[in-house]
């Protein structure tokens, strides 16, 4: 699977709708939320982080569908905020489908496996994060 055209799809359709901001070379501006990829930000505020990890296995081995998973994991220092973060990514991602990616990855479905954010404690500079992750059914174009 090509997970990087995936997961730069993703944050890309996140920026779009304006939940963060993607910059492909991972700067970003100190005011700006920043979406990144694998690995939290070590500096700054409120982040976005997605990464995929493998899903189900295809049912048929003649059909080309692939069904990755999505970790996205978000902060902020007030963890409402973080929240309200959690849940304006849940607002673009949850059901999300029927379109091509950035990247030309065909995005079929998309939502979320768990109702709620599941928190993960705070950083060790009092940040709250927390995580959601996202079954997705998608194919090369």
């Amino acid at each position: 699977m090509t997970a990087s055209a995936v997961v730069a799809g993703i944050a890309t359709m996140l920026d779009a709708a304006g939940v963060g901001d993607y910059n492909p070379t991972g700067v970003t501006d100190p005011t700006q939320t920043p979406i990144a990829v694998a690995s939290m930000p070590a500096s700054g505020g409120a982040a976005i982080v997605l990464t995929t990890y493998p899903g189900g296995p295809e049912p048929d081995s003649r059909n080309g569908w692939e069904y990755p998973r999505l970790q996205v994991r978000v902060r902020d220092a007030n963890p409402l905020s973080a929240l309200d973060l959690d849940r304006a990514v849940f607002d673009v991602l949850q059901a999300a489908g029927g379109v091509t990616l950035a990247g030309g990855w065909w995005l079929q479905d998309c939502y979320a496996v768990q109702s709620e954010a599941q928190p993960m404690g705070v950083d060790a500079n009092g940040r709250h994060e927390f995580t959601r992750n996202y079954q997705l059914t998608c194919w090369p174009t």
